[in-house]
């Protein structure tokens, strides 16, 4: 039996889990030094709680969400997922990978980068000229937060949807409480028009999430390149070719053990990087689909180290009820996890039967599938 995949970048499951987790990570964290330096400005405290301890707090915080900040940039520049490069993260809109998304991302980060700096010099450059350029973190949160949404891949899953409206309602919660706190005076005229604009901008952030983001095809509109939406294609190709069948209403059921059958499909990208499609269906009452997408560099001998990776499995109303990557993929027995909108992860595992040939053709395998923990 000819081998798939000589070998496979489990490392990059990982890049891929790090630079999300860093990511939604960081939005928490600036929302909440944004949300600690409104109270230390307002001068906020409680027996519990004094000013030093919010003060120090803020800077704390501030910290930890550089740091956090730096590590996304770098696992997403790292994860071969997407063709990011360093110089995306510092120069806006400058990448080929969801420009617009990625830029603000970029604008959020340099904003970020001088408030970082103009602190470390606040004695030289003086308290006014500090709090003025202080004033962008009311510009950095949101920008970061049109950025999570944009280029991320799990708003459609429903988590990152409501830590970002629960970040959002801190953010709106904390600012009213300062125009409160400052109302007939000029400060809080200031402040009441930056309340309003964050409400304006709200309600076009909720007007825009369900053409946007939570929409079809967001990937390819959002700026993908088509390389990386090249497996996708092939595979709802694949799958408009298949020949129509009855089935029948029965959903799909955990554990289980079935045959599948269906068809392997191999391209060249435009960069010259190797992708293969396998799209199958399985064999019990459940006729789910299962669909495996590879990219990596072509090997000789007909194989490919791969880079980039997902796995899809679901019954025919809803193929996409589990989502996830390669754990690992030793010739041509493959293990995945994937995760599901809510409840526990799955772990699949798969012996391909390629029929003498890796180039194309027919394809069968015995799936296995479990959720992790049991049941």
């Amino acid at each position: 039996m000819t081998l798939l995949v000589a070998a496979a970048g489990s490392s990059s499951t990982a890049l891929w889990y790090l630079s999300r987790g860093t990511g939604a990570a960081s939005l928490v964290l600036l929302t909440a030094t944004l949300a600690m330096g409104i109270a230390d400005v307002a001068r906020w405290s409680s027996p519990r709680m004094p000013r030093f301890v919010i003060d120090a707090l803020h800077g704390t915080l501030s910290l930890v969400a550089v740091v956090l900040v730096a590590l996304h940039v770098v696992t997403s520049v790292l994860d071969p997922f997407a063709p990011l490069k360093l110089t995306d993260a510092v120069i806006p809109f400058a990448g080929r990978y969801r420009p617009v998304w990625v830029g603000l991302g970029a604008v959020a980060f340099d904003l970020l980068l001088a408030l970082v700096v103009t602190s470390l010099v606040r004695r030289r450059i003086g308290v006014r000229a500090w709090r003025v350029i202080h004033w962008t973190a009311y510009a950095c949160w949101p920008l970061a937060l049109v950025h999570t949404l944009g280029t991320g891949s799990d708003v459609r899953r429903g988590w990152m949807l409501v830590l970002s409206v629960a970040c959002a309602l801190v953010v709106v919660a904390a600012i009213g409480a300062r125009v409160m706190a400052t109302s007939g005076t000029r400060a809080g005229a200031v402040r009441i028009g930056a309340l309003i604009a964050m409400a304006v901008g709200g309600a076009a952030l909720a007007a825009w999430l369900p053409r946007g983001p939570l929409a079809r095809n967001w990937a390819r509109r959002a700026g993908t390149p088509v390389s990386l939406l090249a497996p996708a294609r092939a595979s709802a190709a694949t799958r408009a070719a298949a020949p129509a069948r009855t089935t029948p209403a029965n959903p799909l059921r955990l554990p289980f053990s079935a045959r599948a059958h269906g068809t392997l499909r191999t391209g060249i990208a435009g960069d010259g990087t190797a992708l293969v499609d396998i799209a199958m269906r399985l064999s019990d009452n459940s006729h789910a689909s299962l669909d495996v997408r590879l990219q990596g560099l072509p090997l000789d001998g007909g194989g490919i180290q791969v880079s980039r990776s997902q796995v899809t499995l679901g019954p025919p109303s809803d193929p996409n009820r589990y989502i996830g990557r390669l754990v690992s993929l030793q010739g041509t027995t493959l293990d995945a996890r994937l995760r599901p909108v809510s409840g526990k992860s799955v772990t699949l595992h798969a012996l391909l039967d390629l029929g003498g040939s890796a180039g194309g053709g027919p394809v069968s395998a015995r799936v296995t599938a479990s959720r992790e923990g049991g049941g």
